[in-house]
C-alpha cells in the first residue's frame, strides 16, 4: 500500500510537470509565430501599419538652463549654524577616573570546595566517559 501510494504520487508529479512544460513550450512557439502586438489574422503575413505615425514633436525644456554657466548654490532657507562646541578636551591629558557612586565591596572570598571521594565523577582529572 505504501509503495503504491508513493508510485502514484510520483507519477502524478511527473505527469503534471510534463504537461506544464508542454503547455509553456507550445505557448512559446505560438508567441514566436504570432506576437501579441500583432493584429493580423493567423496564416497571413504581417502587414505594415495602415495609419501613418506622426513625427515626434520636441518637448519644451523643463527648466531654463543656459549651457556653460555654473549653477548658483541653493541660498533659500536659513543658514546652518556651526553649533556649540562640545566639552573642552585637551589632547594628551589622561581622563580622570570615575569617582561618583560608592566603592564596590570586595565581597566574600570563594570557599574552597571539599574534595570528593576518589573515583567519583567530580574528581578533577578524571573523565566520566
Amino acid at each position: 500500500m505504501y509503495k503504491l501510494t508513493l508510485t502514484s504520487i510520483g507519477t502524478t508529479i511527473l505527469a503534471s510537470t510534463f504537461m506544464f512544460t508542454s503547455i509553456v513550450f507550445a505557448q512559446s512557439i505560438t508567441n514566436d509565430q504570432n506576437p501579441a502586438a500583432s493584429t493580423s489574422t493567423p496564416g497571413t503575413p504581417h502587414s505594415s501599419r495602415t495609419t501613418p505615425v506622426s513625427p515626434d514633436t520636441p518637448s519644451a525644456p523643463s527648466s531654463s538652463v543656459i549651457p556653460g554657466t555654473p549653477s548658483s548654490p541653493n541660498t533659500t532657507g536659513t543658514p546652518v549654524s556651526p553649533g556649540t562646541p562640545g566639552s573642552s578636551v585637551i589632547p594628551g591629558t589622561p581622563s580622570s577616573p570615575g569617582t561618583t557612586g560608592t566603592p564596590r565591596s570586595p565581597g566574600t572570598p570563594d570557599t574552597p570546595s571539599i574534595p570528593s571521594a576518589p573515583g567519583s565523577p567530580s574528581t578533577p582529572g578524571t573523565s566520566r566517559y
